[in-house]
């Protein structure tokens, strides 16, 4: 209870927008051996360079949002179940989605990573970035565990599917990568 204004707290609008927030040009941050879980943005990266190892990424709405960074790199991460209907909070729009989204950002290299889940947009959505290297990666668009009794019948027709979207980048490898769309779509793949 609240004296000053005589309401009742509400412990279900206590939320985290986001698990780790980095921001600075001089930032350097490096996670190895770590989980997150939940949030809406489970990284929030603007500027700097961030290193991640070994780390697995969970019921977010977005995994990782990297804005103007010199350097991303993911290596050996699982990125599970991140997107459109996945996480404990429903975005205002879906262009608000995506597992993972980097932004106006140079050397991003994704390697030997997992990503898993569903987005209209991709599992990966990579804008005016340069020199990105996507190296032994596992793309699978999936349907299978959405929140909010969505069902994958019920979206289909409603958005296109992408494992990554790539728009205005340069210098892009994309190298022994898989990518699957999950039997969940049926006949509709």
């Amino acid at each position: 209870f609240h004296p000053t204004s005589k309401t009742f707290f509400d412990p279900n609008a206590l939320h985290s927008k986001s698990l780790i927030w980095q921001f600075g040009e001089k930032s350097s941050l490096i996670i190895k051996d770590s989980e997150f879980l939940g949030s809406y943005y489970q990284l929030y990266l603007e500027q700097g360079s961030v290193q991640v190892f070994d780390s697995t990424f969970q019921r977010g709405i977005k995994a990782i949002l990297a804005l103007d960074l010199s350097g991303l790199t993911l290596d050996n991460c699982y990125i599970l179940q991140t997107g459109c209907y996945n996480g404990l909070f429903i975005s205002d729009t879906v262009a608000d989605t995506t597992g993972i989204q980097v932004w106006e950002s140079d050397n991003v290299d994704i390697k030997n990573t997992k990503l898993v889940g569903f987005d209209p947009q991709g599992l990966l959505y990579l804008t005016t970035t340069t020199t990105i290297v996507l190296k032994n990666n596992v793309f699978v668009v999936s349907a299978d565990s959405l929140f909010y009794n969505i069902s994958s019948d019920r979206l289909m027709y409603q958005y296109e599917y992408a494992s990554a979207t790539i728009k205005d980048s340069s210098s892009i490898e994309i190298i022994n990568n898989t990518f699957v769309n999950s039997d969940s779509f049926g006949q509709h793949q």
